[in-house]
């Protein structure tokens, strides 16, 4: 069950404020500022490509698989590409 269909749960009893992305403990600070696809793109580029790697090893010549919008998603939808050319 989620927080957003748990009536009597940590949020009606306000233990919890729903945030976009999740809950946060109520006063806590948020960041309503997310760096944008580009910016995002250039931080952690050989932990990515190692994660695109990894993953692209276990997709099967022949299967269909979906991919969320992200950078770490664009690392393994790049080895997928490159490994099939």
């Amino acid at each position: 069950m989620t927080v957003r269909r748990d009536p009597g749960g940590p949020r009606t009893r306000r233990l919890i404020e729903k945030v976009h992305g999740g809950a946060v403990l109520p006063g806590t600070p948020t960041s309503s500022h997310e760096p944008g696809f580009e910016a995002k793109l250039v931080l952690e580029q050989p932990e990515k490509a190692a994660i695109g790697r990894a993953a692209a090893s276990l997709v099967k010549p022949g299967t269909a698989i979906a991919l969320s919008a992200g950078t770490t998603t664009f690392a393994l939808a790049q080895c997928c590409s490159t490994s099939r050319d």
